[in-house]
């Protein structure tokens, strides 16, 4: 057993990555089933949604969904296999860190760490019931419809994925294999990315607490001492790479998704404007009274435009997300102004 796995600091999200072979695996048969079972049911995706393109246009629009996140899925599984050895080499490298500053650190540093060390572990505890929840749902997804359906619909060549046994198989199979496996993927990976930037964090602020530390009775002291601190500034730079290497095509694909989100939603409130002008544009002058009456109040109605919201409560625009970004700016800055 590796001596990151057990590292407090990432509690069991490293240690559900080993399980499975993804990382610290000598053979590639943990590793091979773990992919195996996504990129079949990847592909009957695929199949399934060009073979019901023109069918339901509601229902295309949910596979077409959940196949994105299915392919965020995939990218984080192609960067684990991808880069196993660096994975392993950024794990080390905090715990080596880790146990360094427990040792030889700043009383408050230590103090502070301890304190990072209790919220990951109540995060990583969260994720478990997350996950139990997930699981549990994904088996009652599918048998809440009237007729047979998976979790995630699919088709293969020369099967019929809803008749016995190929049915019963694939149920399982995904309830079973597939939905754990899409929240090992989901849950811990993000665990990991948030937990590692709490961490990056620490060690900055440990740096700030090294350099004010810095005696000037002696030049040449405070020299070394200078150096030193250039030296632990390098070391954090090289782990921000590492991380940035690791993680930076799982940050794009985050960004890219989201940004889509955004400019489908805006297609749609714009379309929803549209209406008016295209109610103006009937031949209302034609009409009667009641005519007029009617187009008058569509107009009026099309001037609220029609627009998803998030909870209920905000509206899923730009505005919002400008809203948000200056809002979470303020409290930066209030934070930071309480720090000093």
């Amino acid at each position: 057993m590796t001596s990151y796995e057990n590292l407090p600091l990432y509690a069991e999200n490293v240690k559900v990555f080993v399980k499975v072979g993804l990382i610290d695996s000598i053979g590639w048969t943990k590793r091979f089933l773990f992919c195996f079972i996504p990129i079949i049911t990847y592909v009957g995706q695929i199949i399934h949604i060009f073979k019901s393109w023109n069918e339901n246009i509601g229902e295309t629009s949910m596979n077409l969904h959940i196949l994105l996140l299915k392919t965020h899925c995939l990218v984080r599984l192609w960067l684990m296999v991808r880069k196993p050895k660096d994975f392993e080499r950024f794990f080390q490298c905090v715990e080596q860190w880790y146990r360094d500053i427990e040792r030889n650190g700043d009383p408050q540093m230590v103090g502070t760490l301890k304190e990072i060390t209790k919220r990951t572990q109540l995060l990583s505890k969260m994720t478990i019931y997350v996950a139990a929840g997930g699981t549990i749902a994904a088996f009652f997804y599918p048998l809440s419809f009237d007729g047979r359906k998976h979790m995630i619909t699919v088709q293969y060549p020369f099967v019929d994925a809803l008749q016995t046994p190929f049915f019963e198989f694939l149920f399982l199979l995904q309830v079973l294999c597939l939905a754990p496996i899409i929240l090992v993927l989901t849950l811990p990976f993000t665990n990991i990315y948030l937990i590692s930037l709490m961490f990056g964090e620490l060690v900055l602020k440990d740096l700030c607490v090294k350099l004010r530390n810095i005696r000037s009775e002696n030049e040449e002291t405070m020299l070394q001492e200078f150096k030193k601190c250039i030296a632990y500034h390098q070391k954090i730079i090289a782990l921000c790479d590492d991380l940035q290497d690791l993680l930076s095509m799982d940050g794009f694909f985050h960004v890219a998704l989201f940004g889509m989100m955004l400019c489908m939603l805006h297609f749609f409130l714009s379309m929803s404007l549209e209406v008016a002008n295209a109610v103006y544009d009937t031949p209302w002058y034609r009409g009667n009274l009641e005519m007029r009456k009617c187009v008058i109040t569509m107009i009026a109605r099309c001037q609220k435009p029609l627009q998803m919201t998030a909870g209920g409560i905000y509206p899923m625009t730009m505005e919002t997300f400008q809203a948000i970004l200056r809002v979470s700016y303020s409290y930066f800055s209030l934070l930071q102004g309480l720090n000093q």
